[in-house]
């Protein structure tokens, strides 16, 4: 779950000139798939190699349409909101807060990307629920 599968495999982020355009690239499919839930995002954006880390989630691009159809129909309501972008080579993570429901605490969710060619070729993700009480006064965003 946590080794890198497309090629070629690494652990390298890759060079640093691809940093702006990765980063530009994902934001722009994160936006339409998950902020507008458009899933014909992932044909223009994902590879047919496409890996998932997620054990819920089938590898390719039919098996994130799936997953994602699956949270979309089961959270009409969803609302994603990214707090903060992080992007190193061909690395992009997103940081964001997934509430299903008005008034639902939601989740606290990183998405890792890996890009390839201009496509998305791998995904990770950890996911921790929003507690509605905290040892402190920070938020988790």
């Amino acid at each position: 779950m946590f080794s890198t599968l497309s090629r070629p495999q690494t652990s390298d982020p890759g060079p640093d000139r691809l940093t702006a355009r990765n980063k530009a690239l994902t934001t722009e499919y994160y936006d339409r798939l998950l902020v507008h839930q458009d899933l014909s995002a992932i044909d223009t954006y994902v590879a047919p190699e496409y890996h998932q880390h997620n054990p819920a989630i089938a590898d390719g691009p039919e098996g994130a349409r799936a997953g994602l159809a699956a949270l979309f129909e089961q959270s009409p309501q969803l609302d994603v909101q990214p707090k903060r972008i992080i992007a190193e080579g061909d690395l992009v993570a997103f940081h964001s807060h997934f509430i299903p429901a008005p008034g639902d605490p939601g989740l606290a969710i990183v998405d890792i990307f890996r890009i390839r060619d201009g496509k998305v070729v791998e995904h990770w993700d950890v996911i921790q629920n929003v507690p509605t009480s905290s040892a402190n006064d920070n938020t988790m965003f």
